[in-house]
């Protein structure tokens, strides 16, 4: 059981790294050179919908696969964080199977609070400094254990933020297309 763990452990970190740098070139494109952001705009924005289902789908089940298949408990932002992030592939996959863009506000605005949520989740791991204290609430582990640390500096808050980020980069790829 430990292989596989590492091995997809590995992989989703693999991928959180590739998610990463595509949203540092979306944004700075966007933000310095805009006649390169339309470029990629016009090759992603027609899939954007997609690419988002996929990665809802991916960190649905990275973070299933960490609670129910690798036995870690997730601790009460990681169950906060889920809650954002679960509606996100009926949503994105109703969107896809009717080809509508409707959604696209309200699934925007659910990847930003489940970032938000993991942000602080990162930072009490990153500094052991807890501003919500999960552990005294009784039923759930510390907000600032790390399970594991990949690249060093990968951890499970983290892959859920760049997914949450990456929902909504590619959302916004959409979104500002309309603009």
């Amino acid at each position: 059981m430990e292989e596989w763990r590492t091995a997809i452990t590995q992989l989703l970190s693999t991928l959180t790294v590739f998610g990463q740098i595509f949203i540092l070139i979306t944004l700075t494109l966007y933000l310095f050179s805009r006649r390169h952001f339309s470029i990629i705009q016009k090759k992603i924005s027609p899939h954007s919908f997609k690419l988002a289902f996929i990665v809802a789908l991916m960190a649905t089940f990275g973070s299933l696969f960490y609670s129910d298949v690798a036995g870690l408990t997730p601790c009460m932002l990681c169950w906060y964080q889920r809650i954002f992030i679960y509606p996100q592939v009926i949503f994105l996959g109703l969107a896809i199977y009717r080809r509508e863009k409707v959604i696209l506000p309200y699934s925007m605005t659910l990847a930003g609070i489940a970032a938000t949520i993991s942000a602080v989740h990162y930072y009490e791991q990153i500094t052991y400094n807890p501003l919500i204290p999960c552990a005294s609430i009784g039923y759930s582990v510390s907000c600032t254990e790390r399970f594991f640390m990949t690249f060093g500096y990968i951890t499970i808050p983290l892959m859920a933020m760049t997914a949450s980020l990456l929902i909504l980069t590619l959302l916004f790829l959409v979104k500002s297309k309309k603009a």
